[in-house]
């Protein structure tokens, strides 16, 4: 019967096969001997982080991402998910655009929908860090397994998807728009402002004049009403709350 090789036992044979010694290996690849010693040989063995897993794979002469595959079990020792590992691992699929380790590792991670939430949060760096493409397969992964329909998290899911899906293709527009629509007042209120913007423009584009013109009167509606807020909390020698849309408030009003 042929077993499973593991990444251990790849690791393992790479060494027996190029006859390097534990001593040995830890000086080309900058990993403690001891350290590197219990990754393989502890009763359970040590955790290998990807950073060790990249150590080895560069000491060893293979392309970076060498056994991601079997890495993954790693992430998922006895089963159960180990963010600490899982998180830098992703990230590093991000950096190397290995798409297909980050939809087993996402695939995996729901299977207990706790971990939907921090899927967001991930999915928010990525977006704060401008790559935006790079955090679709995360937001889709929130969309597909969200339980609350009117949940917040799931509203900023769908509007980052929106945004991300606009083009100068009119009609895939529209599509964004209707798929987007149905959640736009579970937005925080900055959100909500910025998408009744960009649904307004998408209608106007198609020259969807009563569309338009319900998302632009929602939208005069939504930022008055900010307004009145803001200068309410200004009387009252209080900080408004930050706001932090994409456009000034006045263009929302116009």
């Amino acid at each position: 019967m042929e077993h499973t090789p593991t990444i251990r036992s790849k690791i393992e044979a790479e060494l027996k096969q190029r006859g390097y010694t534990f001593s040995g290996f830890s000086k080309i690849s900058g990993i403690n001997r001891g350290t590197f010693s219990t990754m393989l040989n502890s009763n359970p063995p040590k955790p290998i982080s990807v950073r060790q897993m990249d150590l080895i794979t560069k000491a060893l002469g293979y392309p970076e991402g060498w056994l991601y595959e079997l890495y993954i079990d790693e992430c998922f020792y006895e089963g159960k998910g180990h963010w600490k590992r899982i998180k830098p691992f992703l990230l590093r699929c991000v950096e190397l655009g290995r798409k297909d380790c980050i939809q087993k590792v996402l695939t995996r991670l729901t299977e207990d929908l706790s971990y939907v939430s921090t899927i967001f949060e991930l999915a928010e760096e990525l977006h704060a860090t401008s790559k935006d493409q790079e955090a679709v397969p995360f937001y889709e992964c929130v969309v597909e397994n969200e339980r609350y329909y009117h949940s917040e998290r799931l509203a900023i899911s769908q509007y980052r998807l929106f945004c991300y899906s606009l083009t100068e293709d009119l009609e895939s527009s529209v599509k964004a728009a209707i798929k987007f629509d149905p959640f736009r007042k579970s937005l925080p209120e900055n959100h909500q402002l910025d998408g009744l913007l960009k649904l307004a423009n998408v209608y106007f584009n198609t020259s969807n004049w009563e569309a338009a013109i319900k998302y632009a009167t929602e939208l005069r509606t939504l930022a008055i009403n900010v307004y009145h807020q803001q200068t309410y909390s200004y009387s009252k020698n209080r900080k408004p709350d930050n706001f932090n849309s994409e456009k000034p408030l006045v263009v929302s009003m116009v």
